[in-house]
């Protein structure tokens, strides 16, 4: 998350609740689903 926030420097809002990642717009969740998607496995 911390990777993918900096990469987006002035994008809109998030906060974490529990297990959920909440974002200011679609756009941002579109974006960070795409990126979590292309993103290696860390054990």
């Amino acid at each position: 998350m911390v990777a993918w926030r900096e990469a987006r420097a002035g994008s809109g809002w998030f906060y974490v609740s529990g297990d959920n990642y909440h974002f200011g717009s679609a756009a941002d969740a579109t974006a960070f689903r795409q990126w979590l998607a292309g993103a290696p496995a860390q054990n």
